[in-house]
């Protein structure tokens, strides 16, 4: 079975847990069935904040980023089929980025700090929607309107674009997903499995391969949620040789940590947050040495049903 969109390229989900009872590992099985309830929106939150350092002739080239998305998906059945429409949109996007020293701020919701800005481009995707169907295994399928979600971007809309392939944005919105649902009812200790390929763009695919479990159930206003950690290490595809760049990259001691809050009642996961750590090989032409860009990234998801 298969999570929602919205983290860049390697969006997997975890969460931020608020104050609630403690959590009880001895409790009935439970299903975590996942579902888009029709005539239901799922307004979200997507924080992802990247840093890397990459030193060059003593100094630090490296990146510090926060990449901010609020969307919403709103869920409309169709008729004579399990399946139902997504109609998800962009409502806000935000960035603030400091390369070398520089200061690149927008935010979508500030006209001012779009005009002139290089990465502003980007803000451009909010108020856009896309459509998608989702399966009762929570796959998302039939993607529309992607191409106009960039249109009008500039070069700025090629970069998204190719951050956001339609291959990316299926898997992010639904493969995560299907890749944390256990296929049995679980309580607290159990484990199973957890797997998910990812498509990397100009650096090819990665693999996040390990384990999720469950640590048991909590109650908060009466609402019952499972609360399910998981970790994994994160290994590269083979790669046919350099990238459009001429460099050939490669992911080295790649690891994600995760865990995420799950309402048993309504089926979807509240809150989650996820820490990956990796660092990025580049083998340039004519460069003597590979340069090395130790990355780690923390992306954390809230979403309310409305």
């Amino acid at each position: 079975m298969k999570l929602p969109l919205f983290c860049s390229t390697l969006i997997v989900v975890a969460p931020i847990l608020g104050s609630a009872q403690e959590i009880n590992p001895k409790h009935e099985p439970v299903a975590l069935n996942f579902r888009y309830q029709a005539g239901k929106s799922y307004v979200s939150k997507m924080v992802n904040r990247t840093s890397s350092k990459l030193m060059m002739d003593g100094q630090n080239m490296g990146t510090d980023q926060t990449m901010t998305m609020d969307f919403t998906i709103k869920v409309e059945a169709i008729e004579d089929s399990e399946n139902v429409k997504a109609i998800i949109t962009y409502d806000r996007i935000a960035m603030k980025m400091n390369m070398m020293g520089q200061q690149m701020n927008f935010d979508s919701a500030d006209p001012e700090s779009v005009a002139g800005n290089p990465l502003g481009a980007l803000a451009g995707m909010a108020g856009k929607s896309l459509t998608a169907t989702i399966t009762p295994d929570m796959e998302f399928t039939d993607l529309k309107g992607v191409g106009k979600l960039f249109a009008g971007l500039g070069e700025g809309g090629k970069a998204a674009r190719e951050m956001f392939s339609d291959e990316q944005l299926k898997q992010m919105m639904g493969g995560q997903v299907a890749a944390m649902i256990p296929d049995k009812k679980v309580k607290g200790g159990d484990e199973w499995p957890y797997k998910l390929t990812s498509p990397l763009g100009m650096m090819g695919k990665m693999t996040m391969e390990g384990k999720s479990m469950m640590k048991g159930v909590r109650t908060k206003n009466d609402s019952k949620f499972a609360v399910i950690d998981y970790s994994a290490k994160i290994k590269p595809k083979d790669q046919e040789g350099p990238n459009e760049l001429g460099m050939a990259m490669e992911i080295k001691d790649g690891k994600m940590d995760a865990s995420y809050e799950f309402d048993l009642a309504e089926g979807y996961a509240t809150e989650s947050k996820t820490t990956m750590s990796m660092t990025l090989s580049m083998a340039a032409p004519g460069q003597e040495e590979n340069l090395t860009v130790p990355t780690t990234s923390t992306v954390t998801l809230t979403t309310k049903i409305k």
